[in-house]
């Protein structure tokens, strides 16, 4: 009975002996990156002296080989030589293996080509992916990310990616996703939209001079393209804001002149002179007598003395010559003159 109780637990020592050598077997074969110096041009050299005769510009970066280890992530060094054989006191040749990627341990930058091996020969669990900073590796369906992976997981994804190629204002964006108005100064767009394929539409307003004054709609606000230190949509007008003279009834105060846009800063301002008698507020005329091409001193019923001869304001006819009015009312008295002294000559000659 003892005996056989020693076999069995010599049995039992010797299958576990069994499966330890086992485990280490398949643990000294799994994948990982071994460090090696790569070559950017690499040619065959029988009578080398040093290894640089056989490549020029090395790099330092990884490849994939078995050894202790496990699932691995590498990221895209690039398509680089490796040298077989090397110059040495008994060697005297090399030559170039082909051009194969190599990789580094940690990313570099978004859009690198990352990838993950696994197994006793790195020959298990492969994907091949870009980098995202935010999603580490991520596998692409035409603009769409669908997955995101790392050497302890696997997660279905759909979502719009700039990585992928959506636009990206549909980054991280659900395809078939309306997105926010966008309201800046420089422009307003909405009806902003991210189709099924990632595809981005908007529409986009900019204040130019075609829309001086015009109101938008923008995330429920009414804005306004106006000129304040340059043009740009505004939620309120500048006081006095103008964009034509329709913009700017009324006459200046002081002047008397006519309000009109000044295209330039885009507000009211006074005509700097008068021309003609409908640039000055009613009641009063243009000075074109004097040539003061000015309203403020001229209203109705001033006398202005120019050149020999007086003229009346009188609006909205403007400035009219005195004399004339006299002469005419000269001629009437004269024409009544006349009846008088024909009638008395009639009674005259009546009473003989």
């Amino acid at each position: 009975m003892v005996h056989k109780s020693k076999l069995i637990v010599l049995i039992l020592f010797t299958f576990s002996i069994i499966a330890l050598l086992l485990l280490i077997s398949q643990i000294s074969l799994a994948c990982y990156l071994a460090p090696g110096t790569f070559y950017v041009y690499c040619y065959s050299n029988n009578y080398c002296e040093k290894d640089e005769d056989c490549g020029e510009v090395p790099i330092s970066a990884y490849d994939f080989d078995v050894d202790f280890g496990g699932c691995v992530m590498a990221y895209a060094a690039g398509q680089y030589y490796n040298i077989e054989g090397s110059c040495s006191r008994l060697r005297e040749s090399c030559t170039c293996s082909e051009r194969e990627a190599r990789w580094y341990t940690s990313p570099s930058y978004p859009g690198q080509i990352c990838k993950r091996r696994d197994g006793w020969y790195c020959d298990a669990g492969i994907k091949e992916g870009k980098y995202d900073p935010e999603d580490g590796c991520i596998m692409c369906s035409d603009k769409i990310q669908i997955e995101r992976f790392g050497c302890s997981y696997d997660i279905s994804t759909w979502e719009c990616e700039a990585l992928c190629g959506a636009p990206s204002v549909c980054d991280e964006v659900m395809p078939d996703s309306s997105l926010p108005d966008s309201c800046t100064e420089s422009k307003l767009e909405v009806n902003r939209y991210c189709n099924s394929n990632c595809d981005y539409s908007s529409t986009t307003y900019y204040c130019d001079p075609s829309k001086c004054g015009e109101s938008k709609s923008c995330r429920d606000q009414t804005y306004y393209c106006i000129y304040d230190n340059g043009r740009k949509w505004s939620t309120s007008k500048p006081s006095g804001f103008c964009c034509s003279n329709d913009d700017c009834p009324g006459y200046d105060p002081k002047t008397k002149l006519k309000l009109v846009c000044d295209q330039l800063t885009h507000a009211c301002v006074s005509l700097p002179s008068c021309y003609t008698n409908e640039q000055c507020a009613p009641g009063y005329c243009c000075d074109t007598i004097t040539k003061t091409y000015s309203c403020n001193n001229t209203q109705k019923g001033t006398i202005l003395n120019y050149g020999g001869k007086s003229y009346l304001c009188d609006p909205p006819e403007g400035f009219v010559e005195v004399k004339y009015e006299s002469e005419k009312q000269t001629k009437k008295l004269g024409f009544f003159d006349i009846l008088i002294n024909f009638f008395s000559l009639i009674f005259s000659r009546y009473r003989i």
